[in-house]
């Protein structure tokens, strides 16, 4: 009987190891993909390219940021819903140090719908910086910026 009540037991504690193991791999795993998941969300965000830019990441990520809004609008009234396309368009602009966009193009569409992207290109023309050209006015910071849409 006692050998019994020991198996029984031995057997809870394999299965407890068991379930462990797999929840510390089910927990690794999803650490590594927040972790993944962040470095692209980081990526998406922009990619300053410039060698002595005074613009960072996230000033320019403070001013593109409110707009998402309003793109995501403009996404939503140009296709009905329940069908609305996954879809990038990728930009090019350059700020000056006054904070005036000096240079823009578009690189990448994946729309067919031109209405569309004329709309958010124009919104995205639109965008001003604050003015650091007490700091350096020979400054430029170029930006390329994949903004992606997903119903």
């Amino acid at each position: 009987m006692n050998k019994g009540k020991n198996t029984a037991i031995f057997v809870v504690e394999c299965l407890f190891q068991i379930i462990m193991v797999f929840s510390i791999l089910f927990v690794t795993s999803c650490s590594r993909k927040v972790i993944e998941n962040a470095k692209y969300s980081d990526r998406i965000r922009n990619e300053v390219k410039s060698e002595n830019a005074i613009r960072s990441k996230s000033d320019i990520w403070e001013q593109v940021e409110p707009v998402t809004y309003e793109l995501k609008r403009i996404y939503e009234s140009s296709f009905p819903a329940g069908r609305r396309p996954k879809g990038e368009i990728r930009i090019k602009f350059a700020v000056d140090a006054y904070g005036k966009i000096i240079y823009f193009e578009k690189l990448i569409s994946s729309f067919e719908n031109t209405e569309f992207e004329k709309e958010v290109i124009e919104r995205l023309k639109k965008l001003s910086f604050p003015d650091f050209s007490r700091i350096n006015p020979a400054d430029v910071t170029e930006v390329v910026f994949p903004f992606r849409f997903i119903e």
